[in-house]
């Protein structure tokens, strides 16, 4: 930002004489119709004299997550001034963007927590679950580097009990296979942590269909909700969490991500940081600043 504002006021300003206007937002900005007014008319006067505006990607994206806010909590006025400015931009301004590969990846948001603090669905089933399914994916992928030695990374590490072997899966052909042993251990209750009832052979394939099929038939729904809503017992809210959050895991192949991986190269510990916890890696060996 500095250096970019540096070198267009060199540039631009002493040899073309225009202004570099610095437009910073965010959230702790007073959104109230007169302090936007001013930020309008700086705008309208940035337009008129054909000067510059230099702002960043998350002054955009928190100006509009503003508007968002503001018209969720029914505040008309602001929301009203807001929206008027965001549509001049749109009408009004040419993007130019520099580092565009950085400033467009998927990779980038801007995470805004609005409202009160609410615990998330499933609250600790959410690790419990996660830990659940890599635990089997640790037993199921040493039974299935023989059947796939091609295609499995998968290198035990001696010492700690709680030591977690380095594993990489390198392509699609095991996964299918896995997830569905996975499946097969979590709903016969072999080596898991949550307390589940004991299931037929009929309710563990429509199970296993629920959790990792991405298209779900109209029958295989209506044997979940019955098995989720019991009519001798109380509904079933717990395996209706661990039911999704199974899926949200398996079904659109967060796992193959997860363990697609590979360590010290995608992601690792970070040295500098005094927490044992692995990170992303921008490169071989270069952890990520944030």
């Amino acid at each position: 930002m500095n250096m970019n504002y540096n070198s267009l006021v060199f540039k631009l300003g002493r040899l073309l004489n225009k202004r570099i206007y610095l437009f910073p937002f965010n959230r702790e900005i007073d959104t109230e119709p007169e302090n936007m007014k001013i930020y309008f008319d700086v705008l309208n006067e940035c337009k008129e004299n054909k000067h510059v505006a230099l702002t960043m990607p998350e002054y955009c994206l928190s100006f509009k997550l503003k508007t968002i806010e503001m018209c969720r909590l029914e505040n008309k006025k602001e929301a009203k001034k807001l929206i008027e400015i965001e549509k001049w931009l749109i009408a009004n301004v040419k993007d130019i963007l520099d580092e565009s590969d950085e400033i467009l990846t998927v990779k980038y948001q801007l995470v805004y927590s609005v409202g009160r603090q609410a615990p998330l669905d499933g609250g600790k089933l959410r690790w419990e679950i996660s830990q659940n399914v890599l635990e089997l994916a640790r037993r199921c992928l040493s039974e299935l580097k023989k059947k796939y030695p091609e295609s499995i990374e998968l290198n035990e590490i001696s010492g700690s009990k709680q030591s977690f072997p380095s594993i990489r899966l390198l392509n699609m052909e095991p996964y299918n296979e896995l997830i569905k042993k996975i499946c097969y251990y979590f709903f016969n209750r072999i080596g898991v942590e949550p307390d589940l009832p004991q299931y037929t052979s009929k309710d563990i394939d429509q199970l296993t269909e629920f959790v990792i099929e991405k298209e779900i038939s109209e029958t295989t729904k209506l044997e979940i909700e019955k098995l989720c809503h019991p009519k001798d017992a109380s509904p079933s809210t717990t395996l209706k969490e661990i039911l999704l959050i199974l899926r949200g895991i398996l079904s659109h192949d967060i796992l193959f991500t997860v363990l697609n991986k590979r360590w010290k190269v995608e992601y690792g510990i970070n040295s500098k940081s005094h927490l044992m916890q692995a990170v992303p890696y921008r490169a071989k060996d270069v952890p990520s600043e944030r």
